[in-house]
């Protein structure tokens, strides 16, 4: 994806932030979806085309886009922030990619129910490491992500 050149969103000295989740590799909530999905799911399915899940995934291809937008490569800011999501079953996971999910849950409701079936069998599996008290606590992780016109 391409940002437009000198586009005027912002005045002069305004900032612009914003945040994404963090690549796979450093969000354990993401990789335990994604593993089970690769594993297990028909990749091949009919969806209309969208962007990368991880258009950027380090400091300086957010730069380098920041840039591109007319905004101050060496003003930006870049944070890692985590979190636990804290989540009352396993299977809990498994239905809010399915129903609330974007290009995840389209991906989901194009899949045979035995697919389905071993996609939850992986998750709840992978989420059994995270159990806290009643639930589980699953670490997340997402950029923070600020520069200045």
């Amino acid at each position: 994806m391409r940002w437009p050149k000198r586009r005027a969103f912002l005045k002069p000295g305004g900032r612009f932030a914003f945040s994404t989740w963090a690549k796979t590799s450093e969000n354990p909530f993401v990789k335990l979806v994604d593993d089970a999905i690769q594993a297990h799911a028909n990749l091949d399915v009919d969806l209309p085309p969208g962007p990368k899940f991880y258009l950027y995934e380090n400091e300086e291809e957010f730069r380098t886009a920041l840039e591109g937008a007319g905004l101050k490569g060496p003003s930006m800011t870049f944070k890692v922030h985590q979190i636990e999501w804290n989540v009352p079953s396993a299977q809990f996971i498994f239905e809010v990619e399915f129903n609330a999910g974007v290009r995840t849950a389209g991906l989901l409701k194009r899949q045979t129910p035995e697919a389905l079936q071993k996609i939850q069998a992986a998750i709840e599996k992978s989420v059994q490491p995270y159990a806290k008290g009643d639930g589980f606590a699953i670490p997340k992780a997402a950029y923070i992500v600020a520069a200045s016109k």
